[in-house]
């Protein structure tokens, strides 16, 4: 009896956990669909520079950034790996604000505080590399580790395909479609975007490690 009561209760744990992915799901794609109509239908901003799209964009990522930055200096565990991912979105986040830099600084100004953040997160990195295996480990064992390998190719490589003149090319006159091309790779960009945003939310709570973090576990202690 015992036996079967506990086969339930798994049962109904995966049942549950699949429901809250599910519901997160929806819930992504729901706030991407209202973000991305309020800009291109109601506002008419067409998602061009300075338009809610873009700052919703610069929004979720940096946010994601401050979070890893929060993860790496309250917990050791895995500190190497969290940093490189926090520079790592605050860089994304920087190259978001390239216009507004460039009006503020210099033409490639935002270049310059990229490599400055990178070369410092770099830096601190180093100084606790023997984290650096743990952490890539947690990362890649995280509960939503999709969520965050789907971002980033959305955002790398679809978004930039969908962004190309040579494909617009093909569907009629690139000076005609070109708001279009911009509507669509913003759109796909903020997608992106909201799905690392929700990878980083929960901010990674104590999960049982993967076998290969135990072994770094154990030869750090040794």
């Amino acid at each position: 009896m015992t036996d079967a009561f506990h086969h339930i209760s798994e049962d109904a744990k995966s049942v549950a956990s699949f429901l809250g992915g599910f519901r997160l799901a929806f819930a992504i794609c729901l706030l991407w669909s209202v973000a991305f109509y309020l800009d291109v239908a109601v506002l008419g901003m067409r998602c061009a520079e300075n338009a809610p799209v873009e700052w919703l964009q610069f929004a979720l990522i940096a946010t994601s950034g401050a979070m890893m930055a929060a993860r790496a200096v309250r917990v050791s565990r895995g500190r190497a790996a969290f940093i490189l991912a926090s520079a790592l979105f605050f860089d994304m986040a920087i190259r978001e604000q390239d216009a507004l830099l460039d009006v503020l600084l210099w033409h490639g100004g935002w270049a310059w505080i990229v490599g400055i953040v990178t070369a410092v997160a770099f830096m601190l990195a180093l100084r606790c590399r023997e984290t650096l295996k743990e952490g890539l480990c947690e990362i890649r064992s995280s509960g939503r580790f999709l969520f965050l390998a789907a971002g980033l190719a959305v955002i790398l490589v679809v978004s930039r395909i969908m962004g190309m003149k040579h494909v617009w090319a093909h569907l009629g006159d690139p000076a005609q479609l070109c708001k279009a091309k911009r509507v669509v790779e913003e759109g796909l960009e903020l997608f992106g975007y909201m799905l690392i945003f929700a990878w980083a939310l929960p901010c990674f709570p104590p999960r049982k490690t993967c076998a290969a973090c135990g072994a770094a576990q154990a030869n750090i202690k040794a």
